[in-house]
Parts: structure tokens; sequence; C-alpha cells
């Protein structure tokens, strides 16, 4: 997810905890097929937050105890079917031991001194030569979320996106053929990666704001979980097309929008922006059904973030429970053998 610039600085459910469980579900229909038995599964997902710092006096690098604890907290809201409307069935939670079974003294939370601060984002994302896989804990047991400066301040947020697999095959997503993967087989690290210049952004009741880090965990959150952004992508952003794979989100051309003239006025005229509301900042058009209103969490600036739909709903569900490198019990899981070593595996991200 990208910043906003011009305010840069201001039935009974089974309930199964994720950490340390490499669990099968037993195949009881054909493959490819969908198990209603599991969309009953309460997913509870560890995050560990990896804190990178240089200097321990900036608390924009060594966060201030209990912050984060907070933004996830927060972002937990976002798929609570008070906030987006539906029940996602899922929570992510903080880590309460480490990756050696130790309890964690600020769950949740590692402090890594790092000494490469601010990091080019992408560069870190996609480095294959296995120099950043060892700040990662076990991701088939966690999230792992590492906050660190940016050296590009209007990029908030950026995820790696999930894997699926021939039999479960997910649309919109890299297919593999290894159904158990595990840490020793990454040489780039699989995670998502938070700005610290923005994590202190918070909304208020009164007023979203557009770069809380709360709105952009939840982002990138849903990016690590399958959803994909729900403006047309593929190759350019003037296309209008539904490059998200959910025929109920309304796709609409991002280029023309931010192109838009009310939109780029309310941008270069700070002294009037008073005058300007999110309802009017946040309308859209779609190509097939008019204007409506922004409100989906996998849009950018200026939206509401409090929806999600059934059908994103279904992709996330289906890759919690099929996707490897993912927390949490999987249907597909057959043999936990694995593959020994480094895979050639695909890299994708999004921001």
């Amino acid at each position: 997810i990208l910043a906003n610039t011009k305010h840069a600085n201001r039935q009974t459910n089974l309930i199964i905890s994720a950490q340390g469980i490499n669990q099968t579900i037993k195949i009881s229909q054909q493959k490819g097929e969908v198990n209603p038995d599991l969309d009953k599964i309460h997913y509870q997902l560890p995050v560990i937050f990896h804190v990178l710092y240089q200097n321990e006096n900036d608390i924009n690098q060594y966060i201030k105890e209990d912050h984060l604890k907070d933004v996830l907290v927060r972002a937990n809201h976002f798929y609570q079917s008070e906030k987006c409307g539906i029940d996602i069935n899922l929570e992510f939670v903080l880590a309460t031991k480490d990756k050696n079974g130790t309890t964690l003294p600020e769950p949740g939370v590692e402090r890594v001194p790092f000494n490469e601060l601010p990091i080019d984002c992408e560069k870190f994302m996609r480095d294959n030569t296995g120099k950043y896989t060892s700040l990662l804990w076990e991701p088939n047991e966690y999230i792992n979320i590492m906050v660190y400066p940016f050296t590009d301040s209007q990029v908030l947020g950026i995820s790696n996106f999930p894997y699926s697999l021939k039999d479960f095959f997910l649309e919109g997503t890299q297919q593999v053929s290894a159904s158990w993967i595990t840490l020793e087989n990454l040489s780039f690290p699989y995670c998502i990666s938070i700005n610290s210049s923005y994590i202190y952004e918070q909304s208020t009741d009164e007023r979203i704001n557009q770069n809380d880090a709360a709105i952009t965990l939840a982002h990138e959150l849903g990016h690590y979980l399958g959803l994909r952004h729900v403006f047309s992508e593929g190759g350019t952003t003037s296309m209008c097309t539904d490059t998200d794979y959910c025929k109920d989100t309304k796709s609409y051309n991002k280029q023309e929008y931010e192109s838009n003239c009310e939109y780029e006025q309310w941008l270069n005229n700070l002294d009037k922006q008073n005058k300007y509301q999110l309802k009017d900042l946040a309308k859209r058009y779609s190509c097939e059904k008019g204007e409506y209103e922004a409100h989906n969490i996998m849009d950018y600036a200026y939206c509401f973030y409090n929806e999600i739909t059934l059908e994103q709903r279904k992709r996330i569900r289906h890759i919690l429970n099929y996707s490897p490198l993912i927390p949490g019990p999987k249907e597909s899981r057959i043999d936990t053998r694995g593959v020994q070593g480094r895979l050639n595996l695909p890299i994708c991200i999004m921001k």
C-alpha cells in the first residue's frame, strides 16, 4: 500500500491456534473441491513482529513497547463482522513463544539490531541469495512481519503473495508443486514488511487517517492471504478490467481516478482541503456499475476501509485451508516430509 504523502506526518466453531500445529485434515472429497468442514475452523494465526533497529533511542526504529500490540488489535477489527460486514472466522494473535519454545518477554515482538537502515523494501523482499532468511521464524507457524524504515517514503507496506497447489489451485496465485514447504526451502524473506516511519499514524473517531498503520497492516495481511487490489491491474492501471478474481468487488480505472480534476485540486491546494470530505474523495467510477463509494480494505487512498466481500472471504479461506507456508491446519498437507534444501520458488510481492 502507498502513502498519502500530503499527510505523511500527521454454529460452534472449532478454534485452533496455529502456532506449532502442522496438522493434516483428512481429505473427504475429490481433489480440488472445498471441504465445507474446514470453514468451521476459527484460525488463530500467530504474528511475530521483527523490529529492525540501528538506534535504540529512535522510537521510529525501536518501536515503543505495546504499540505493535495496539496496531495488531486494530488491524484485527478490519477482519471482524462489526467492521467489514462479514465473518472471516480468523484472528491474528501475538506469538507467545519464540522459535525455540521460550516464552517471549514481549509477546509478538523480536527486536533485532540491524546496520542497514533504511532499507529498499523491494530489494529486501526480492533478495534471493538467502541473506535475510535468518531473520525469519518458521512461516508454517508464524506470520513474519518485518518493521523497519523504508528508503521510499511513498510506500507504507509490502507483502509476499501466497502460493497454491495444482490440485487446489487458486486463480491469481503462483502454482508450486511441493505441498510442504518450510523455512529450510526458502532463499528469500517470505514475509510482510511495514514502514516504521508511519508506525504511529492512527485514525480517530472523527477522521480516517489514510496512513494509519493498522489499515496498512490489514491491507498487507490481505495480500499475504491471497487478496489482490480491487482497482484494475495487469500491466497498467489504466485498464478497466477486473483483475482481483472477485466478482463482487467493483473494479475501477485507478489512473483515471488519480487524474480526476477534483482529486488533483484537493492534493494541490492544501489551504482549500477543508471543503472536501472523504465521501467526495472516495468516489469511484466502475466501468460496469457506475459511480460508487470506495470502502474495500484492498483499495488505496482515499477510502473508508470497512469492507471485505464474500468472494474475498472465499479466497482467504482457500489460502488458509490449502496453501503452503501459511500457519494452521491444511487439508492438502499429506506428505509432511517435505523437500530438503532450497527451492527455486517464484517471488511475488504486492504493496
